[in-house]
């Protein structure tokens, strides 16, 4: 197995998360809001240069990706300034339904998720049991890089 930068470990988890978000409320559009992804903390700071701003770079620039491979698509993109960056009216494409219901061989696990979708919504369940925040992510961040990298190789 191929060791990925840091990086691509990043966006995988993240993108996995943002894609599960919409395939679990699919078709309904949602609001995908950076705040969601990365807790802030109460009175903590959002300057440049900080963990949280990075973070939200980070979404917004993995929200951005996923619209432009055709995997979602939403109304209205965050401004500059925006204190907690948020795309309206968010949803999956038919292009995104269809990867996420797709079944994959190398996914297939004992308990029977074969779809990327049913082994993401696993991972989020997963997330949630091993603790609120970012503890329970940060456990299953390769869970779900690994399970996007399947996507995007």
């Amino acid at each position: 197995m191929t060791t990925l930068p840091d990086n691509i470990v990043e966006f995988n988890a993240l993108a996995g998360r943002v894609l599960v978000a919409l395939f679990v409320t699919h078709p309904m559009p949602i609001a995908l809001e950076a705040s969601t992804f990365f807790p802030i903390e109460r009175g903590a700071l959002v300057s440049p240069g900080s963990e949280i701003n990075e973070q939200w770079d980070l979404f917004e620039n993995t929200v951005a990706w996923l619209r432009d491979e055709g995997y979602l698509r939403y109304a209205m993109a965050p401004g500059i300034q925006s204190y907690n960056p948020t795309f309206q009216l968010a949803k999956l494409t038919e292009k995104g339904m269809s990867t996420l219901t797709k079944p994959l061989p190398a996914l297939a696990s004992k308990d029977g998720k074969k779809t990327i979708g049913e082994q993401l919504v696993g991972a989020a369940k997963s997330a949630a049991i091993k603790g609120a925040g970012t503890a329970g992510l940060e456990a299953t961040k390769f869970e779900f890089a690994h399970i996007v990298s399947q996507i995007f190789s």
